[in-house]
């Protein structure tokens, strides 16, 4: 898991790089050529759906989600791992079911493509898969992970 983290960081770092790169790009081309580089803006779209959805889970792992912590606070302490586990649950499933969704989204529309650049419909919404299933599958991994080393 440990190594899919890490494809998580260097994607959503190259993903950052690319978003800085394209429309500085687009802006010099313009500016200094009178260039404009034709499917740019549709590039950096894609670009921030792929930041966007594979640095989710990160949230996850870092703990950065919301948890409403003064919402559990309420609660008696014995309560509150039952709370977080039911959380963790409907996150698990929540996020699974936005994954399969978009695998259906993403069969019913394979010969789609984008206008301009031609991209394929499926590179477009492959990263929502990715994050939604990563997503679950963080939330599924997170109450072994509280319960081993007694926090989220």
């Amino acid at each position: 898991m440990r190594c899919l983290r890490s494809i998580y960081k260097i994607l959503t770092v190259a993903g950052l790089f690319a978003i800085i790169l394209v429309p500085n790009f687009q802006i010099g081309m313009r500016a200094f050529f009178d260039a404009p580089v034709n499917g740019a803006d549709e590039l950096a779209r894609y670009l921030l759906i792929v930041i966007t959805f594979l640095a989710l889970p990160l949230a996850v792992v870092d703990g950065g989600h919301i948890a409403m912590e003064e919402f559990q606070a309420l609660f008696p302490a014995s309560f509150r791992r039952y709370l977080r586990l039911a959380i963790k649950a409907a996150a698990v499933f929540g996020y699974g079911f936005v994954a399969v969704a978009a695998i259906v989204t993403m069969l019913e529309n394979l010969e789609n493509t984008t206008s301009t650049l031609s991209i394929p419909f499926y590179i477009f919404i492959a990263p929502v898969v990715l994050g939604m299933a990563f997503m679950a599958l963080e939330y599924l991994l997170a109450p072994r992970k509280e319960t081993t080393t007694g926090r989220d």
